[in-house]
């Protein structure tokens, strides 16, 4: 898009050490479109005035529009955030789709239909998570991310303490999904003292990957 060198400029912010620092750090995927949908520089200028003026204040802003969603999205976000952020060692892209998608009914079955999809994790958590380099995890997408949620004035905020972060909270969160994961109806079966149980626990860990790190979590908790 042929911008004018004038509205490029407009996309440089001054930053503390008195350096021009570029903004696309601090806007929100979501508005690119939005910015790129001016008909000229007047409309842009106006569109970057209404960006917020720093990190915490943007994330807050994403923040309040997960909660406009129902309950069931601002549940999805906050385990999302809580288990990145925590997780140790990080839940791979499965497990956590596994993980965010298991009932709080306990004994209920987990079919294909209800597993949350990759996409919708990075579409309803978006600019605040990436995939890492390797595509192998979600991680934040930016270290101030982290920071924001660890920050303890996110508690002043009714709306928006429900995504703070706190170790042993989180911890609790994760080891109670790793529970409801384990009591779901999918593994309800006693072991055989049989040749086929080994293959049975292969394909179960297979088509489960959240399986053997909800064991290990439940053990150690």
């Amino acid at each position: 898009m042929p911008w004018t060198i004038g509205i490029s400029l407009d996309l440089y912010r001054p930053g503390q050490d008195g350096n021009s620092h570029i903004s696309s750090g601090v806007v929100p995927s979501k508005f690119w479109p939005k910015l790129c949908d001016c008909v000229n520089d007047a409309d842009r200028r106006k569109a970057l005035s209404e960006l917020p003026p720093d990190l915490p204040e943007t994330y807050c802003r994403l923040l309040e529009r997960v909660n406009k969603h129902p309950a069931g999205v601002k549940s999805l976000v906050q385990m999302c955030l809580q288990f990145i952020a925590c997780a140790s060692p990080p839940l791979s892209i499965p497990q956590l789709q596994q993980a965010v998608s298991t009932p709080e009914t306990l004994g209920v079955r987990l079919d294909k239909s209800h597993l949350i999809s990759e996409d919708e994790i990075a579409r309803r958590c978006s600019s605040l998570i990436r995939k890492s380099e390797d595509g192998n995890y979600f991680e934040f997408s930016h270290f101030s991310v982290q920071e924001f949620l660890k920050d303890a004035s996110l508690l002043n905020s009714p709306a928006l303490e429900i995504y703070h972060f706190s170790k042993s909270p989180c911890y609790m969160l994760l080891a109670t999904q790793c529970f409801r994961f384990l009591q779901l109806e999918n593994f309800r079966r006693s072991p055989e003292p049989s040749k086929n149980e080994a293959a049975y626990i292969s394909q179960r860990n297979r088509e489960n990957p959240f399986y053997e790190y909800a064991a290990v979590v439940v053990e150690l908790a």
